[in-house]
């Protein structure tokens, strides 16, 4: 009796859990930016990038793995859990934004929220400028950016930890207004041809 009521309250506080945390995902996947995405900016030859993503927000630690293509005339990301199990596939270039996602996955994901964040640590500043009104203004300080509303707030932060060939390999990226933050360590960088 002792063995299934342990087992009966064991299997309740994992329910418990594992709706805590879809709620805490939901909060976060839920928080929009009321921004459009900046149109593509060169970057040279095409490149493979992939990278090991730490995201961080109301005391949850996910670690992700993203693979972005990246050219002139697109931009694709494909997000994976740590075992390779694809999370979601995003597509741009420069005027639509696509994602899909497994249906299977309970979660709701802001396809123009992960474009402008990766916008806001790789695009040039001046470019940013243009097509974020919503931030007063864009500094660049050593080694980062920093990104102010109208009340000269710092309203996102982001910080190079480590260069390689003009490339950000190591970045922490710090969105204040919506709280949460994402450290960015590169594990392969190449060029398509």
């Amino acid at each position: 009796m002792q063995k299934i009521r342990m087992g009966f309250i064991v299997k309740i506080l994992i329910c418990w859990l594992i709706l805590i945390l879809n709620a805490s995902c939901s909060k976060l996947d839920s928080m929009s930016i009321d921004a459009k995405p900046v149109e593509l900016v060169s970057f040279g030859p095409a490149r493979h990038i992939e990278q090991l993503v730490t995201a961080k927000w109301q005391n949850i630690e996910r670690r992700f793995i993203c693979v972005l293509e990246i050219d002139d005339t697109h931009l694709s990301l494909a997000g994976l859990d740590e075992t390779g199990f694809s999370l979601f596939n995003l597509f741009y270039d420069g005027n639509q934004l696509v994602l899909n996602k497994d249906q299977l996955l309970n979660i709701d994901i802001d396809p123009t929220r992960i474009l402008i964040d990766l916008q806001m640590i790789y695009w040039p500043v001046d470019k940013l400028k243009q097509s974020l009104k919503h931030f007063s203004d864009i500094s660049v300080i050593d080694n980062g950016r920093v990104f102010y509303d109208d009340t000269n707030q710092v309203q996102v932060e982001v910080k190079y930890l480590k260069m390689q060939s003009n490339w950000p390999v190591e970045v922490d990226f710090v969105n204040n207004s919506l709280g949460y933050s994402l450290h960015i360590l590169t594990t392969k960088y190449e060029y398509l041809y």
